[in-house]
């Protein structure tokens, strides 16, 4: 129902797989319940926007994960799709990886970072500068 960030935000650091509003499009809706089916998680404009004005407020970088880890080359690649929103078949075809490999490389490095969600694993790697 509410559009307005601080909600949204608080939403997928809460552990939603999806944020949208009851002006949702029919099928934005369709499509955000597929993606959470298959995917784990549903990113629209509206939550990427929300997820980036929080952390562009922030000051203190490491405020919620105070110990950086070491994510290896292949976690950072795999990250760096995951935030340009690829679905775990797209980001599967991209490394040569079966989409059950990607889901487990997935939910090691939420467990890795702390994160109990792929909103907390996205902002986990802005707030180190692990994407561009």
């Amino acid at each position: 129902m509410y559009d307005d960030q601080e909600m949204i935000t608080k939403m997928m650091e809460m552990g939603a797989n999806a944020y949208l509003t009851k002006t949702t499009d029919p099928e934005e809706i369709y499509q955000a319940i597929l993606t959470c089916m298959n995917d784990d998680f549903y990113f629209n404009e509206l939550v990427n926007k929300a997820v980036l004005l929080k952390l562009q407020h922030k000051k203190t970088v490491r405020q919620f994960y105070p110990n950086p880890v070491k994510l290896s080359e292949k976690e950072i690649r795999i990250l760096k799709l995951i935030a340009e929103d690829k679905t775990t078949e797209e980001i599967s075809k991209e490394v040569f990886l079966s989409p059950r490999t990607i889901e487990t490389i997935r939910q090691n490095m939420k467990q890795k970072v702390g994160a109990k969600t792929i909103a907390g694993l996205v902002m986990y790697a802005m707030r180190n500068k692990l994407l561009e």
